[in-house]
């Protein structure tokens, strides 16, 4: 399915883009590990907008979320979060795409191939791409960024199941029913033009 660039997509894009910064910013101390807290909920909007939106709102986000962060806020350390969020919105809006959520068609099968790919994106994120780059631009020990890369793929994959998969089962059903409106109106009007 060919993802548009509309009103509401561009609204979601700036909405998650300030959703993230606010993230970025907020200061998670009253929670225990603060710096999982900002990661999980950081996770789930960059789920969300990929999954409905697509590839390029799911790298557009991370993108200014991070640079308005990193420039205005003087957060070097944004670095490591933007290559694991980019990663995450890119190819969970690509995988989304395929699974085509927004004609209603998010169901059966779909919804485990969505566990898996979230699983392996988490793997493939926490365990191997943030530890290097924390490695390479922090200086952190590897097996430190190993450790904690560990905990955050647990929080990842339980934020992309437990909280992110029924929020897209709920916006299937949404779609469905808007989608079936479309297609009905596009009948009426098709056999009212044949007569």
């Amino acid at each position: 399915m060919n993802k548009r660039f509309d009103i509401e997509a561009v609204v979601a894009m700036i909405a998650g883009t300030i959703l993230l910064v606010m993230i970025n910013v907020y200061r998670w101390e009253p929670f225990p590990r603060p710096q999982a807290w900002m990661i999980g909920v950081s996770t789930a909007v960059v789920v969300m907008v990929s999954a409905v939106y697509g590839v390029i709102a799911g790298a557009l986000v991370p993108i200014a979320a991070c640079t308005i962060t990193g420039l205005a806020f003087w957060n070097a350390g944004v670095v490591s979060e933007l290559v694991a969020l980019l990663i995450l919105g890119m190819m969970t809006g690509h995988y989304m795409d395929k699974f085509d959520i927004g004609r209603g068609n998010f169901r059966g099968l779909k919804i485990v191939d969505y566990a898996v790919v979230e699983a392996a994106l988490a793997i493939v994120i926490w365990i191997f791409v943030t530890p290097l780059c924390k490695f390479y631009v922090n200086g952190a020990g590897l097996s430190d960024a190993i450790h904690e890369g560990v905990f955050y793929l647990g929080i990842t994959f339980a934020i992309a199941v437990c909280i992110c998969l029924p929020l897209l089962l709920l916006f299937n059903s949404l779609f469905k029913k808007r989608q079936t409106a479309i297609d009905t109106r596009r009948e009426y009007l098709y056999e009212r033009n044949r007569s």
